[in-house]
């Protein structure tokens, strides 16, 4: 999971995708934590006072026994942990096990939490919420990361998406606008500042690997 970019009235916009999980490591408790420390530090770059999120969840590569401890996490974090910042949870690639899943999961999250989540398997509805809800560059970075992430051969980039080769056309990390923000021009300076936590960081792989690019710039190596 993952910051990728904003909506129209300038919310911050999370994706998460089962295929780039590590589903076997993680577990509930630390999958919780994980997910709420993203949401508090997404709400770092918001200029709202109270910053609400969307969350697209991409179901592609759930698998009902490795993947259902995240999906009781996610269902700890939205009923429990910030419900009422919740605005909306769309739920991308839903097949028959999450369906079972879902109806064991909803009664527990309240009524009106639960009238944010929505499930699309249709293309033209989840065309139509994304036209509303998104500018038209995260829209079609959402279309391209969800496509890529469908390929029955997995490429290498998606699943490793922190690892950006500035020669591929689509940038796993974010939208352009975002990256160019808050990834491509952080700075080991900028990271060192941001303990006084009030600083938006990107996702901790994300920022690894910049870091880790910029100390081998620093000493005039190249960084494969």
């Amino acid at each position: 999971m993952r910051q990728v970019g904003f909506d129209k009235d300038g919310r911050p916009v999370l994706y998460m995708c089962f295929a780039q999980c590590s589903t076997t490591e993680q577990t509930v408790d630390g999958a919780v934590q994980h997910v709420i420390a993203l949401l508090e530090n997404a709400a770092k770059s918001s200029d709202q006072e109270s910053c609400g999120y969307v969350w697209v969840l991409d179901l592609q590569g759930f698998k009902f026994f490795s993947s259902q401890k995240i999906a009781v996490a996610i269902e700890k974090v939205v009923s429990k942990h910030y419900p009422e910042l919740l605005e909306a949870l769309l739920v991308v690639n839903p097949g028959l096990f999450f369906h079972t899943v879902w109806h064991a999961m909803r009664r527990f999250i309240d009524q009106n939490t639960r009238s944010k989540i929505h499930l699309y398997r249709d293309k033209p509805r989840l065309q139509e919420k994304f036209h509303n809800l998104f500018p038209c560059e995260l829209r079609e970075w959402l279309f391209n990361e969800i496509n890529l992430n469908l390929n029955s051969q997995y490429p290498k980039a998606q699943k490793t998406f922190w690892k950006y080769n500035h020669g591929d056309m689509h940038d796993p990390r974010g939208c352009a606008s975002y990256v160019q923000k808050y990834v491509d021009n952080i700075t080991l300076a900028d990271y060192e500042d941001s303990f006084d936590r009030t600083f938006h960081l990107p996702h901790k792989n994300v920022l690894d690997e910049v870091l880790l690019r910029g100390k081998f710039k620093a000493c005039g190596m190249k960084y494969h």
